[in-house]
């Protein structure tokens, strides 16, 4: 048995693909983990009921963008790969009763170590919010939990679990192929370490974040290639990679080369794919690859933590 909705770097199964975690749960690390105010929770829930429905044009938004941006981690949804959402989920407090705003993570229990394969936001105690799949085809949707868990062979009791016995001891050895767990996220812990930037990182940041902004956006509208993006968009990366060469090594590790070098990952991920409905040439996202991949080489030498 083979479950993929997410991708995994690591693999490169980009149309498929899962995240890699820890055969630990996930813990907390220096990003501090904050309690999410009811803000934040009303927030979560309205933009779930905003995007329910809405089409899609590219190829790209996936499970695991969704989910960050349904937080605020991102402004909109777009594709993110297992390193930025494992990233991420470190600055979460993982839960064992799931509230409303919490996010649910599905592990396929067959790999070691263990992936994640699929990501969604609580909306209830019977409904969750997540995108189905990184193709176009695929419609962010809310569905209810009894659906999703079958979808994903997630057993809540062990009488569900000997459903799949047979065929999941037979090619995993374990009883049950997948699990979920839960965490308490906010997106406040992001905003802490951001905050704590220098001012020369604030500004490379803020360019990271432009070229961000317009990877999603390619996805969500429907208005073609325009004239001169792709240029716009060399800009600010030899703009980003200007900003991180005048950047002094830290002595230890750095949030911002970390936060930056995932965030990085997920964009030349999702350039290395090229798929029929991409907006961009083969022959432009091989040179967005390029200044991406320059960009996160020398976020590595910044002191980013990739581990």
């Amino acid at each position: 048995m083979k479950i993929a909705v997410g991708v995994s770097v690591l693999s490169l199964s980009i149309l498929t693909g899962a995240l890699v975690a820890s055969r630990e749960p996930v813990r907390t690390t220096d990003l501090a983990s904050v309690s999410k105010p009811i803000s934040a929770i009303s927030s979560t829930i309205s933009f779930a009921k905003t995007w329910t429905g809405r089409p899609v044009y590219q190829s790209g938004p996936n499970c695991f963008g969704t989910t960050l941006a349904g937080l605020r981690v991102i402004s909109k949804p777009r594709f993110a790969n297992d390193l930025e959402i494992r990233e991420f989920l470190k600055t979460c407090e993982p839960v064992k009763v799931a509230e409303p705003g919490d996010v649910g993570v599905i592990y396929d229990l067959s790999t070691k170590p263990i992936s994640e394969v699929h990501s969604f936001i609580v909306l209830d105690p019977v409904r969750s919010f997540y995108k189905n799949g990184l193709e176009a085809s695929g419609k962010f949707v809310t569905q209810k939990n009894s659906v999703l868990f079958h979808d994903f062979r997630v057993g809540a009791s062990q009488a569900q679990c000997d459903r799949f016995a047979e065929e999941s001891v037979e090619e995993t050895g374990l009883p049950c192929p997948t699990s979920v767990r839960y965490f308490r996220c906010s997106a406040r812990a992001v905003e802490i370490a951001v905050a704590a930037f220098s001012f020369p990182e604030k500004a490379a940041w803020t360019t990271l974040q432009s070229f961000d902004t317009k990877i999603a956006s390619a996805a969500l509208l429907n208005d073609g290639p325009r004239f001169g993006e792709t240029q716009e968009m060399l800009t600010l990366l030899s703009n980003l990679n200007s900003a991180l060469e005048g950047l002094d090594a830290p002595a230890a590790d750095s949030q911002f080369a970390t936060l930056g070098y995932h965030r990085i990952e997920s964009f030349i991920s999702f350039f290395l794919f090229s798929t029929d409905d991409s907006k961009w040439s083969r022959a432009e996202a091989k040179e967005l690859v390029k200044g991406l991949t320059r960009a996160r080489n020398r976020l590595l030498t910044l002191g980013a933590k990739i581990h």
